[in-house]
């Protein structure tokens, strides 16, 4: 379809993009629960993240890949 706006001539796309629903997706395939990480986990230091890694690494998926140093600085902040 075209239309015009401001003297410029403006293809529109016939086919528009089917909106998708939660009752369209499925459930998951294969999954596989390895460990629960939650917010606070990652908040109790360096030793913690490196333990979570180490439990991940555990699991297999990370062979062939390149490791990279990654340097955090943690912050302690105070809730409300």
């Amino acid at each position: 379809m075209k239309t015009q706006s401001a003297g410029k001539e403006v293809v529109k796309d016939e086919k528009r993009r089917r909106r998708i629903d939660r009752s369209m997706i499925g459930e998951p395939t294969n999954f596989v629960h390895t460990a629960h990480v939650g917010s606070g986990d990652l908040f109790s230091g360096m030793n913690s993240v490196s333990s979570i890694q180490n439990q991940m690494q555990s699991k297999g998926g990370y062979g062939g890949g390149m490791s990279a140093g990654v340097q955090m600085q943690l912050v302690d902040t105070k809730a409300g």
